[in-house]
């Protein structure tokens, strides 16, 4: 991302990534964790599974949940959430093209007020 606050980080990891083709709950933790961590590809779908897995315990349980949205490449995602029994797939004034997510929490404070 053009400007983001982890280009430098990236820069320093370098090449040697290992990249998983998905993450699940069966997905063994990678020994080599710095090569893990190095691939974008592996937090994108780390994300997604903590996501769903989350949102799917919230409706099992009947408890409230916002899941931020993230970014993937340049494109934000939408943020979803479980509240009162209904589930909101796309809350608007929540998505964001901030990479971060302690700068999300901002958002997310703000719409619970």
């Amino acid at each position: 991302v053009l400007g983001s606050l982890k280009g430098a980080e990236r820069g320093r990891r370098g090449l040697g990534t290992l990249e998983l083709a998905k993450i699940d709950e069966k997905t063994k933790v990678p020994e080599q964790m710095d090569k893990f961590w190095g691939s974008s590809t592996n937090k994108e779908h780390l994300q997604q599974f903590f996501s769903n897995a989350a949102l799917k315990i919230a409706k099992e349980n009947n408890i409230n949940i916002v899941v931020s949205g993230r970014v993937i490449g340049q494109e934000p995602l939408p943020c979803k959430a479980f509240v009162d029994s209904r589930e909101y797939n796309d809350i608007e004034s929540l998505k964001s093209s901030i990479e971060e997510a302690d700068s999300r929490l901002i958002q997310h404070i703000y719409w619970s007020l």
